[in-house]
């Protein structure tokens, strides 16, 4: 973790050299998330995330790219126990702050379409669960959801941009690690942001 905190500062400071070539704006779009691992019976939440993107040109072919994001994710699953009457539904609503930080990779020079890959350090501000997902559990998650997202996406030579991502999880969100199950959240995304800038 301490690795990946370096490597963001560095890049977020290296925004200097390339400020010729710096766009931000907002940013928002539709999340459709869901648990996997140690559950059965899975099913989606739909929610949506929103914040601030910053795209810095690196070469006519490379971008850097990094967002601060609120994004409602979450899933539906039933935990199995092994005796069919003691198995139960929780629906999981997580509230968390993202930052991925990716690079852009474009097929070809002014063209707007692009590959993307990186790194997306999150924490869970809240976490919510029951049948109705009003139930608070933050205390028994853990702090941080960090995740890797792929994608691609278009960028438009008057400022807006979308993209699609597929974001997966390779934290387990259980603050217990002695618990006998494991659970991962993972999330597609569709996003929409306007970027201005020099």
């Amino acid at each position: 973790m301490k690795f990946i905190l370096i490597t963001i500062f560095t890049l977020l400071a290296s925004t200097s050299t390339f400020a010729q070539r710096l766009l931000t704006g907002p940013k928002a779009g539709m999340n459709v998330s869901w648990i996997r691992g140690d559950v059965e019976d899975i099913s989606p939440l739909v929610g949506f995330y929103l914040g601030q993107t910053t795209n810095i040109g690196l070469s006519p072919h490379l971008s850097l790219g990094f967002d601060v994001l609120f994004s409602m994710q979450g899933g539906e699953y039933t935990l199995k126990s092994g005796f069919p009457w003691s198995d139960y539904t929780i629906r999981m609503r997580l509230y968390n702050a993202n930052l991925p930080v990716y690079l852009k990779v474009y097929v070809a020079e002014g063209s707007g379409f692009n590959f993307l890959a990186g790194v997306q350090p999150g924490i869970i501000v809240r976490a919510r669960t029951g049948d109705d997902g009003q139930n608070r559990v933050t205390e028994a998650m853990s702090v941080m959801d960090f995740s890797i997202p792929l994608g691609l996406g278009y960028d438009f030579s008057n400022g807006l941009g979308i993209d699609f991502r597929y974001v997966i999880g390779v934290t387990d969100l259980g603050e217990d690690k002695d618990d006998e199950f494991n659970f991962y959240g993972n999330v597609l995304q569709l996003g929409m942001a306007y970027r201005f800038g020099k």
